[in-house]
């Protein structure tokens, strides 16, 4: 719908209709109505005011506005843009600047095309392909030439023997301490073997036998004393003089 084209017609009376808006307009200027909308409440009374689409909207404005319908001078004023139309012009607005972005992005591109061609063929314009995997093999060789590194020093202190288990640390990239851990190891090996030594079997035998003596029984507990009689309280006290006074006063009735 076309805003230049739409009016607002209000203060219409109550039982107004769209052939009396119709006909209002072509006896005033002998225009035809395109379109009249004239919109009802949820009881089916009108709103009291209607849009209505006609051409050449100025002269029909001028030519009605304020004439008397049934008692009620209505007031014509242009219609706002209809919902409908906003939202179309927003649309147009923004394919319009999606539409100059590309044109801004294929112009920047075919300016870098340009200065692309444009360098000498001394250099070199296509630059090969990075690896996917640079910096992983970039780290294999790095670890490799370390593993070769603690190879090397390994070889220098024990050539091609393999190291004990017992001497693993540190120290053993030095001669001098892996020849001391060799001893060790030799000494240890040399006492656990010996017979009534410190080896493996000779500390099960002596577990079974610890294990195998008989427990120490518990001697009985005392018995426990039995407790102390509890102690009259001030009550019980004061009852037992009282019992006593009766006592005695019942010795004397009786002596009379």
């Amino acid at each position: 719908m076309d805003p230049s084209k739409r009016m607002c017609i209000k203060n219409l009376p109550p039982d107004v209709t769209k052939k009396d808006l119709a006909d209002l307009i072509r006896k005033r200027t002998r225009a035809q109505p395109q379109y009249i909308d004239l919109g009802l409440l949820e009881d089916g009374t009108p709103r009291r005011y209607a849009h209505v689409t006609v051409e050449g909207l100025k002269g029909v404005m001028e030519a009605i506005n304020g004439v008397d319908i049934r008692g009620f001078n209505v007031i014509v004023e242009q219609a706002k843009p209809h919902y409908s139309f906003a939202l179309a012009e927003a649309r147009r607005k923004r394919e319009r600047e999606e539409r100059e972005a590309e044109e801004t992005l294929e112009k920047r591109a075919e300016e870098l095309r340009e200065r692309w061609n444009s360098l000498p063929d001394t250099i070199t314009k296509e630059k090969p392909p990075k690896s996917f995997f640079h910096n992983k093999q970039r780290y294999a060789t790095v670890a490799s030439q370390i593993a070769k590194q603690s190879r090397e020093k390994h070889r220098q202190a024990y050539g091609n023997s393999v190291m004990p288990p017992s001497t693993k640390n540190m120290n053993h990239y030095f001669p001098e301490d892996a020849e001391n851990n060799r001893k060790a190891a030799a000494a240890a090996a040399a006492t656990s073997a010996a017979p009534g030594g410190d080896s493996k079997f000779a500390r099960k035998k002596e577990f079974l036998k610890d294990k195998r003596k008989p427990k120490p029984v518990p001697e009985p507990a005392a018995p426990a004393p039995p407790p102390e009689p509890p102690q009259p309280t001030k009550e019980e006290k004061k009852l037992s003089g009282l019992q006593a006074r009766l006592a005695a006063l019942r010795e004397k009735m009786k002596a009379k």
